[in-house]
């Protein structure tokens, strides 16, 4: 019965912000002979060096564009300090009505603790592919990545080390003054 009020109550907020966009801009166009992607349980990389296009926001946090199950893109976060991935309500909904998300894909739910120290508990769904595109317009992706939907859909969309540390093999470094982020 409180799933069922916490998932009326998430929707009457979709649908009083379907007005509202998010900004975003447009990556490099993706050069499909040249994908490359990266899998969570191989220890072999089909790259070595790549670099992404990230931009500021007027907080100064820095964004990096992802697409979702390889049908919906947003600006999210790169955030060093999650430990996972998150979503929200309205990227849930947009990957939904794209016929990629479906109540299969629940794991369950899962207590977090966030920067204000506060304890929340959100539901968890299986996001099969989280994809980006290097400066050289190509595909980086990784798989079965579980997701955290909060109910405010409002709230960015962060990439945290579970995403980051698929994607570097050894490390990664942040440069600000060509504002990229080299995965290495």
């Amino acid at each position: 019965m409180r799933k069922s009020y916490a998932y009326i109550f998430g929707m009457a907020f979709l649908i009083c912000s379907c007005g509202d966009s998010k900004s975003s801009y447009v990556p490099s166009k993706v050069n499909t002979d040249t994908l490359s992607q990266v899998t969570d349980n191989s220890s072999e990389h089909s790259h070595s060096c790549f670099s992404v296009n990230y931009k500021d926001t007027r907080n100064g946090v820095k964004t990096i564009h992802v697409k979702l199950n390889d049908t919906a893109g947003f600006d999210a976060i790169f955030d060093t300090g999650c430990s996972g991935m998150l979503i929200s309500l309205q990227e849930a909904m947009s990957l939904v009505k794209a016929g990629t998300l479906t109540n299969d894909d629940s794991i369950g739910s899962q207590k977090s603790f966030i920067a204000s120290g506060e304890i929340v508990e959100n539901q968890v769904y299986r996001i099969y592919e989280v994809s980006i595109v290097d400066t050289k317009g190509v595909k980086h992706s990784v798989y079965d990545v579980p997701v955290s939907i909060v109910e405010n859909p409002g709230a960015d969309v962060l990439i945290g080390n579970i995403i980051i540390d698929r994607l570097a093999e050894y490390s990664y470094t942040v440069d600000m003054k060509n504002k990229v982020i080299v995965f290495q």
